[in-house]
């Protein structure tokens, strides 16, 4: 029979041996080191941050630093005594790991308060190091709380968790802890290269920056990735073969994706979406990173910084900066998340991933539209200066040229019957003021005079609840305080009052006949039963 070698994981071979081994933790380890070097050790730690940033490498660096026997301390943990070696070959009878996630009763913590008793067999401490403890049961932490208050002396405990909010607060007032933050790209970078030099691989710069941005910010993750990298492509790394991998879109057609949202070219933007996913790209690894593009976007735009060590994506990000407004990308950020939150309930998430890039996609039309109401808002607010004494030795205003800002293109063309005023009176209350939408029939037209604005309709009820007080102050919010108007009635009686009673009843009316009630009442086969005014439409 032929004898086959185990292969050991790369993050095994490369897990850190010693405190300066811990890699975007260098302050805690030196901390950690320095306690074990003063003497200054607690009985119990607790270690807790992110999966994959290093909590069990550095409990176990901790117990072979507290079991030592080099007599040169400053080289703890030196790997090398017994007392070490048993430790990293995993046989050590003092130092010892128990899995708070298969042994979460409280008989498995009653065992363990049992042994805390035995002296080590050798050395100055016995080590419990219990990973997950969050998942031990209530019952468990009271087993554990006066044996962790007042453990005998020779007995250090430490604890891994990644959430810290399920262990209670009488087991956090009895640890030191320490909280291990997520590792930066740039480091995870420069440590991957290191192990492809060790591991004669030849890997391309942007297929490493790939892993790099995929492990977020987890070096085993970053590690793992490495190696199932190598087991496909040999040793020669490139990022083709990890984006098919890893079900990417090609990095080629994503950034022509990411060009066409910030040129609003909804037809590309969602035939390249339709053609990666239907060819195998997974729909929430693509959001998960339209997710990040945005963000590194926000970035970009309010701080003018690039989270990214890849040149080309850099340079992607600097044009479509340039491209897109902050309100695009902060619009374009919270619809990313808000599908993300919800995309494994959709039914298909290729058809909702589809739906998001056109909405991305043709975000600025909604901007334009808003532009150009706000636009012909600032011209009726603000008259025309009238010339002063102070202005009578200056060049006339016709003679030289006036910087006029650009109008934003029109989305819809206007009635024929309809000026500027209306249209603008129109779109404001189709977007706030939805119930005063039937004053438009009455409105026949606008007439502006300076400051001083016309306003020429039916005298309906429509016409009349314009001309009220309640008409004057939607009228002052959608134009500006600085307009006066006046609303003048034709077509019969100029009165605009009309008794409360009759107002009502004509409201209650409106409100039968209105389109959006009838279809309701054909659509669930309902009808009427009682008409009620809940309150005045201020």
């Amino acid at each position: 029979m032929e004898k086959t070698s185990s292969y050991l994981v790369i993050s095994r071979r490369y897990r850190p041996q010693k405190f300066e081994d811990l890699i975007g933790q260098e302050a805690l380890g030196q901390t950690l080191k320095n306690a074990v070097l003063q003497n200054r050790s607690s009985h119990a730690y607790l270690f807790t941050g992110p999966r994959g940033v290093g909590k069990t490498s550095a409990a176990r660096i901790m117990a072979k630093a507290l079991r030592c026997e080099s007599p040169d301390r400053s080289k703890i943990p030196c790997n090398e005594c017994p007392s070490c070696r048993e430790v990293i070959d995993g046989n050590s009878m003092d130092v010892i790991e128990i899995d708070a996630a298969s042994n979460t009763g409280v008989d498995n913590i009653r065992d363990l308060r049992d042994s805390v008793s035995y002296a080590a067999g050798s050395g100055k401490y016995r080590i419990f190091i219990i990973d997950e403890v969050h998942m031990l049961s209530t019952a468990a932490f009271n087993a554990l709380l006066k044996t962790l208050e007042e453990p005998p002396p020779h007995v250090v405990f430490i604890f891994a968790t990644t959430e810290i909010h399920k262990v209670p607060a009488t087991i956090l007032s009895r640890c030191q802890r320490f909280d291990f933050k997520r590792i930066s790209n740039e480091k995870i970078f420069s440590w991957l290269k290191e192990i492809c030099k060790n591991e004669n691989v030849k890997a391309q710069d942007d297929a490493l920056h790939l892993i790099t941005e995929e492990a977020e910010g987890c070096m085993r993750d970053a590690q793992s990735l490495l190696d199932q990298s190598i087991a496909l492509s040999g040793s020669e790394l490139n990022r083709d073969d990890l984006e098919k991998m890893l079900g990417f879109i090609p990095r080629q057609g994503f950034f022509e994706l990411i060009r066409s949202l910030v040129a609003h070219n909804h037809a590309q933007a969602l035939n390249l979406c339709s053609s990666a996913l239907s060819g195998g790209a997974d729909p929430k690894i693509l959001l998960s990173r339209l997710v990040s593009v945005y963000r590194d976007l926000n970035f970009a735009k309010v701080a003018n910084q690039y989270l990214t060590t890849d040149p080309d994506y850099k340079k992607l990000l600097q044009e479509a900066s340039a491209g897109l407004s902050l309100d695009e990308i902060l619009v374009g950020l919270d619809q990313c998340l808000s599908l993300q939150s919800h995309l494994n309930s959709s039914i298909d998430a290729q058809i909702a991933v589809e739906a998001l890039i056109v909405k991305l996609s043709v975000h600025r039309a909604g901007l334009q539209a808003e532009s150009t109401q706000q636009y012909r808002s600032a011209q009726i607010q603000a008259p025309p200066p009238q010339p002063t004494r102070a202005s009578a030795p200056q060049a006339p205003i016709h003679s030289a040229p006036t910087a006029q800002a650009p109008r934003a293109p029109v989305t819809q063309t206007p009635s024929p019957r309809t000026g500027s005023l209306l249209d603008t009176f129109h779109d404001f209350l189709r977007r706030d003021r939805p119930a005063w939408l039937p004053v438009m029939k009455s409105i026949r037209s606008f007439e502006q005079k300076g400051t001083r604005v016309e306003v020429i309709a039916e005298n309906d009820f429509a016409g009349k609840r314009l001309a009220s007080n309640d008409g004057q102050a939607v009228l002052k919010q959608c134009f500006g305080a600085q307009l006066s108007f006046e609303v003048r009635l034709e077509g019969g009686s100029k009165e605009p009052k009309i008794s409360p009673q009759e107002s009502a009843k004509i409201k209650l009316k409106e409100a039968k006949e209105d389109a959006a009630v009838q279809s309701a009442l054909k659509a669930f086969k309902g009808k009427i039963s009682e008409t009620k005014i809940v309150e005045e439409d201020s």
